[in-house]
Parts: structure tokens; C-alpha cells; sequence
């Protein structure tokens, strides 16, 4: 008869272990990056052809936002000189040799309509042109970001400054950005509005004064 052990108390005996060997050397761990930095997007500036283009589009967008008001139109005596204006004491739209009357809104209406069909046609044919040149907030984010960069230099540089500790001249280049900010913010909420009012009224003063109509002799 053979009898089999299966007992599980036994273990087998630990192989030898290996001579014990130099650890190879670590690298230096690497400094930890702000969790502030790895949040930001700080773009970098680009140049070339479409870049100009951009930078045409701008300056003809603002060009005509800022110079609107100045530009007369004859109309007759008695009737505003600018070429495009709001008058809202009268309820009058006037644009160029256009009149609106508030019962003639329909006409502002169909305008608006017929620009969002532009505007669907563009973007169809030729992709993001209206949002990448020519849309206001496009504008607007390129003067603000020309500010920006301006003042505190391209993205490794603004990322040099933000890894560093707060000085007085940062924060003096900081304080400048935002006054410009807000001072660009000022003149695109009231410039437009306010322009057109000094100009309202300085041609309301250059208008000859009515003579009352005479009695009819009785």
C-alpha cells in the first residue's frame, strides 16, 4: 500500500535571494506647478495672413462704430444733420436719406430678418467668418487682448509674472490694463449715445429759429 502526504503545513524551503545591488538613482522631483497656472488659458500670439486680415477687420469695425456719429447728412432745414440717428424724444430712426416712424417698424423688422439670412448663408458657404472677424465680441476680445498684451508682454512672459510673487510694478502694469478696460468699456456703453446727443444738440442750436406764422389780415 502507498500513502500519499497532502499535508498543506509544509511550505518549501525560500530560494535564495539575490545579492543585493546599488538602487538606481531617482530624479530630482520636478518643482509642483500652481494649480492657479493650470487653470488659466493664457494664449499666445499668432501672426500671418489671416491674422492681418483680423487686424483690418478690427480697425474697420471700430472705425465705423467710433466715426458714425460725425458723419452729416443734409436734410433740410429743421431736421437733424447726422447721418445715422435715434432720435428718441421724436420716435424717429433716421439713416442716411431714411426715415422711420414708429408705425414703420416693420421695416426695421424685415431688415433684422433678412441680416440673420446673411448671416446663416455666410456661415454656410464660407464657415466661421462672421464669428472670427467681423462679430463684436470677436472685436472686442482682440482690442482687450492687444491691451493685455501690450501692457504685460506675450504668454511667457504673463506666465513668468503669474509664477512669481506680486511686485509693485505688476501690480502698477495690472492697475493700468484695467483702467484702459474699463475706460474702452465706458466709451463702447456711452460714447456712441453720447456723441449723438452733443451732436443733436449742437445742430438744434445751428438751426434757424421759426418765425410764428403772421395773422391773416381781417
Amino acid at each position: 500500500m502507498v500513502a500519499l502526504d497532502i499535508s498543506h503545513a509544509r511550505r518549501r524551503p525560500p530560494a535564495a535571494s539575490a545579492p543585493e545591488t546599488a538602487e538606481p538613482r531617482q530624479p530630482a522631483p520636478l518643482k509642483p506647478r500652481s494649480r492657479r497656472l493650470d487653470t488659466l488659458v493664457v494664449p499666445q500670439s499668432v501672426k500671418g495672413r489671416f491674422r492681418r486680415l483680423k487686424w483690418l477687420a478690427l480697425i474697420f469695425c471700430l472705425a465705423v462704430y467710433g466715426l458714425l456719429p460725425f458723419l452729416r447728412w443734409n436734410r433740410g432745414v429743421g431736421e437733424p444733420g447726422q447721418a445715422v440717428l435715434l432720435d428718441v424724444e421724436k420716435g424717429r430712426l433716421y439713416a442716411f436719406s431714411i426715415e422711420i416712424w414708429p408705425q414703420e417698424f416693420y421695416y426695421l423688422t424685415g431688415l433684422l430678418i433678412l441680416a440673420s439670412l446673411v448671416l446663416i448663408l455666410l456661415n454656410a458657404l464660407a464657415g466661421r467668418v462672421w464669428c472670427g472677424f467681423l462679430c463684436p465680441q470677436t472685436v472686442w476680445t482682440d482690442l482687450f487682448m492687444a491691451v493685455e498684451r501690450g501692457i504685460e508682454g506675450d504668454r511667457r512672459e504673463r506666465l513668468r509674472k503669474l509664477g512669481s510673487p506680486m511686485s509693485l510694478r505688476r501690480a502698477a502694469g495690472i492697475a493700468l490694463k484695467h483702467a484702459i478696460w474699463l475706460a474702452i468699456a465706458l466709451w463702447t456703453g456711452t460714447g456712441l449715445v453720447s456723441i449723438s446727443r452733443m451732436l443733436s444738440r449742437r445742430s438744434a442750436r445751428s438751426r434757424p429759429a421759426r418765425r410764428p406764422p403772421s395773422p391773416m389780415p381781417g
